[in-house]
């Protein structure tokens, strides 16, 4: 017998037992009882230099932001 708790749980009756019923995913990575579960090393992020033209440049576009903000709310006060 299946019987459907006021939370909306889930549960089922065999015999004198009592099983609480949960949803399995359709598809797993890996099983919680058969795959040994790794620690993942972070990434380690490179950062290129300034010299590097192309952070100069993205560098140079987010200071002219900025400025443009800097006047916009200078323009809002006044």
């Amino acid at each position: 017998m299946v019987i459907e708790a006021f939370d909306k749980s889930l549960y089922a009756t065999v015999e004198d037992s009592i099983f609480s019923l949960e949803e399995i995913p359709k598809v797993q990575s890996y099983s919680q009882n058969f795959d040994e579960i790794l620690p993942t090393e972070p990434k380690k992020i490179y950062i290129p230099r300034m010299i590097h033209p192309w952070k100069r440049q993205s560098f140079e576009k987010f200071l002219e932001k900025q400025e443009m903000k800097r006047q916009k709310e200078i323009q809002e006060i006044c």
